[in-house]
């Protein structure tokens, strides 16, 4: 209610809080709050940018149909540090191991940061896609995401891959597929 705004969208980036979100809106006093049920950050990302296009267009019913739209274009992987031993989805994960998770389902456990990444963009059938965003996190450097890239380009070389600072603090590679 303190925002100086009329119309305001909700971004949940998390499926755990998208039913939080909702409820937040239905209490909201005085003003129009629409959520877009998005589950990852980089659906997130995806929306704010559709928004970015059409905000000066449509009607806020139209841009929130065409933010949520814009999230099934999206495929997330994540890569992260297993924080226990586990049997997931029928792979066996470490304490400590780089995993690869694809639209939140683990794909893959172990191995470097760039074995990760190539079994995510291979589950993600990344050849049909026409984009990679990288978006590193604190830990890593630019440089490191580069040498990252530079190998993946051999395997894929019709897919457009960008770089971004993403800064997250538990993901050291947060990645969109489009």
């Amino acid at each position: 209610d303190s925002l100086d705004a009329e119309e305001i969208i909700l971004l949940p980036n998390n499926g755990n809080v998208i039913m939080a979100a909702q409820q937040a809106a239905s209490l909201a006093m005085g003003k129009t709050v629409r959520v877009v049920p998005t589950k990852t950050v980089q659906q997130g990302i995806s929306a704010l940018l559709t928004y970015m296009d059409l905000r000066e267009e449509g009607s806020l019913d139209e841009v929130v149909e065409g933010m949520t739209e814009s999230r099934s274009f999206i495929k997330s992987a994540e890569i992260t540090v297993a924080t226990r031993n586990a049997i997931i989805n029928d792979i066996p994960v470490q304490e400590g191991q780089y995993i690869g998770l694809l639209d939140g389902k683990l794909v893959h456990a172990g191995g470097s940061d760039l074995e990760i990444v190539q079994h995510l963009l291979q589950s993600a059938r990344a050849e049909e896609h026409e984009l990679a965003t990288l978006y590193y996190g604190n830990g890593h450097q630019q440089a490191d995401a580069e040498l990252l890239v530079e190998a993946l380009s051999e395997s894929y070389p019709d897919l457009e891959f960008e770089i971004v600072y993403g800064g997250q603090p538990l993901y050291p590679y947060l990645i969109s597929i489009e």
